[in-house]
């Protein structure tokens, strides 16, 4: 209160005077609320390091206008609500019965909170719920321990041991039917194109117009892929859509510093976007370029 007040009481031969003294009240703040300091240079920095994030929030929170830059934040493929409900079910009850016992016992109240924060997020859909997914599994699998320790601790040790066994071999077995079974979430005309890269000259490079399918092309053609504002990029925002815009013959131009064996993996051709003798068309999707310095 002293500190908020900014009073600070000196001694004069005529007695006692009360005097305004900002920087002594911030230094008593700072003393004994480290903890702020510490919170406000993290925000401060959080700030100066993630400025185009916040900046293009804030553009849509009061639309101000400003045309979604996919090279100045980068965004990512997030699991929908439905399928992390699905991936949780095992372990939900549990953790719905974890955090009723230990808000009602008024125990682990901070990782209480981020469970709250998380559901708020996720349940009215706030900006960019469903990054908050990954959070809202962290908040859950504490409480899901506890509860589970607790039935365990409350049973017959041959109980224990049989939950135990039988939640690891579930688990297990869950994990390899996935892995064995999982398929790639691509047509497979096109997943059957991004392996025929494989077939291509040793040190091709591969230039992906289609920054989705960047990551494929780099997994699965063993060649060096080349997608917009991805790995091997060289390119501008603006040189992108130059390309993309171009027909054969500027394509061909900007192309050319490419070092060969350079081949165009292409989902979505134009009709004559590739009509000119630099290009030969290898498949549907695939086209060499055959004019490079």
């Amino acid at each position: 209160v002293r500190g908020l007040l900014c009073v600070y009481c000196i001694k004069k031969d005529s007695g006692w005077v009360l005097t305004l003294t900002p920087l002594v009240a911030i230094r008593a703040l700072l003393k004994k609320w480290w903890w702020v300091t510490a919170v406000i240079i993290v925000g401060l920095l959080g700030v100066a390091l993630q400025h185009r994030s916040i900046s293009f929030i804030l553009d849509i929170l009061f639309e101000r206008g400003t045309v979604y830059d996919p090279f100045n934040i980068r965004t990512g493929v997030f699991l929908s609500v439905t399928v992390f409900v699905q991936a949780v079910m095992l372990y939900l009850p549990l953790a719905i019965l974890g955090f009723v016992s230990l808000i009602r016992n008024r125990r682990w109240l901070l990782l209480s909170s981020l469970f709250v924060v998380s559901a708020l997020f996720i349940l009215f859909h706030l900006i960019f719920y469903q990054r908050i997914l990954l959070f809202m599994d962290l908040a859950l699998l504490p409480f899901a321990a506890w509860a589970l320790t607790a039935l365990l601790q409350s049973a017959r040790k041959l109980i224990r041991a049989a939950v135990t066994t039988v939640l690891l071999v579930a688990l297990g077995t869950l994990q390899f039917s996935n892995i064995l079974t999982r398929q790639p979430s691509l047509p497979p005309v096109l997943f059957d194109e991004i392996l025929s890269l494989q077939r291509l000259p040793p040190d091709s490079k591969v230039l992906v117009t289609d920054s989705y399918y960047g990551p494929w092309v780099y997994g699965y053609s063993n060649q060096t892929a080349i997608a917009p504002g991805l790995f091997h990029d060289e390119w501008t925002y603006e040189q992108w859509v130059i390309y993309w815009s171009a027909d054969a013959n500027k394509k061909a131009l900007l192309l050319k510093h490419h070092e060969p064996p350079l081949y165009i993996f292409s989902t979505n051709t134009r009709p004559d976007e590739y009509a000119s003798p630099c290009f030969d068309q290898q498949s549907r999707y695939v086209i060499a370029f055959r004019c490079s310095e």
